[in-house]
């Protein structure tokens, strides 16, 4: 059974694999990145499927861990609009 987290722990999670873009033209919570690798945050969230079911598939691609990913998907729940945006989904 996957433990629920809660806010302090969520942003714990968020803050230790999540990082701005280094390029000031890409400022935006649409433009975060996974420490590990430099990964946008919305090319994780575009390549899983609606039901988060594909993790590791993604993790494979992408190269990198499935904690990060988790990280990935906490931080699109709380900027879901910034990152639909970047990926041209209607909100």
């Amino acid at each position: 059974m996957v433990r629920t987290l809660n806010t302090v722990e969520t942003d714990a999670l968020i803050a230790r694999h999540r990082e701005p873009h280094p390029d000031p033209v890409k400022a935006g919570t649409g433009w975060y990145r996974l420490k590990e690798r430099g990964v946008p945050v919305y090319a994780v969230i575009g390549a899983l499927t609606p039901a988060f079911d594909n993790i590791m598939d993604v993790t494979d691609a992408f190269g990198v861990s499935q904690i990060a990913v988790d990280a990935a998907i906490a931080y699109y729940q709380q900027h879901r609009a910034a990152i639909d945006d970047r990926l041209g989904r209607a909100a």
